[in-house]
């Protein structure tokens, strides 16, 4: 006679299942990582998609460095090289007139808006359902 099975085995045989609540660079990175790992994704954002064109919706860039950088690399994200901007440093000026500058490597520019419609593309192209 057959052993009924036990809620805790159901379950582990059952895909796990996440909903993520905002499609920005943040909810899609993390969406993309548990999607690889071949839980079911669902993501829900709030706000209705922008428009396309970049003149009328408001724009700010995000700076991504080597950590940001490789963590888009291990999932598997490539950004579109037309669309950032590779930066070589910043400078500060100070109340008293004084100029501080600072230089770092692997750090790149980006719009919010691009960086997440390409990790959106890209889920959707790697995991579509």
């Amino acid at each position: 006679m057959e052993q009924p099975q036990t809620v805790q085995t159901q379950l582990s045989n059952q895909k796990k299942r996440v909903v993520i609540v905002g499609a920005g660079p943040t909810g899609t990175l993390i969406a993309l990582y548990l999607a690889q790992m071949d839980w079911q994704v669902s993501v829900y954002e709030r706000r209705k998609a922008e428009p396309e064109s970049s003149s009328s919706r408001r724009s700010y860039n995000i700076v991504l460095n080597e950590r940001g950088l490789k963590a888009l690399q291990q999932a598997g994200v490539e950004l579109p090289s037309a669309k950032q901007v590779i930066l070589q440093g910043n400078v500060r000026h100070t109340p008293k007139g004084t100029t501080l500058s600072k230089g770092f490597a692997n750090s790149v520019s980006i719009d919010r808006y691009t960086l997440a419609q390409s990790l959106i593309e890209e889920g959707k192209h790697r995991f579509p359902h």
